[in-house]
């Protein structure tokens, strides 16, 4: 994770954990959303990605505590980070993309054009 981070805070860009599974449907859903021809570029110019299998959850931890998340309900977990200040941006909304197979193109937009390097964190 701190490679990514470092990268995007680099790059200007913010750092995207995409915490999931291989036999998780809405995580594979999820990366092929951001496969997606309306939003790769989108996600390309704005964040570094990387993806962190969390098995069946039994990995997890490791991954949130450092952000004070004191539960995970599901995969994906998509967390946020804006890299200079490692700072979770999208914590009010961590549970949204475990539904990622009932998403759209669109909804990937909508949701990750809310976030930029620099800026605080939307009030949840």
């Amino acid at each position: 994770m701190a490679a990514t981070r470092q990268k995007a805070a680099a790059e200007n860009k913010l750092a995207m954990y995409i915490l999931g599974a291989n036999w998780c449907h809405d995580s594979t859903d999820f990366a092929a959303l951001l496969k997606d021809p309306s939003v790769a570029p989108m996600i390309e110019q704005g964040y570094d990605v990387q993806f962190i299998n969390v098995g069946y959850l039994q990995y997890i931890r490791e991954y949130v505590n450092p952000y004070e998340v004191p539960i995970i309900y599901t995969t994906p977990t998509v967390m946020v980070v804006e890299p200079h200040s490692n700072t979770l941006l999208n914590r009010a909304s961590l549970p949204y993309w475990g539904t990622a197979s009932s998403r759209k193109p669109q909804d990937v937009s909508d949701y990750f054009k809310q976030f930029s390097a620099g800026t605080p964190p939307p009030e949840p």
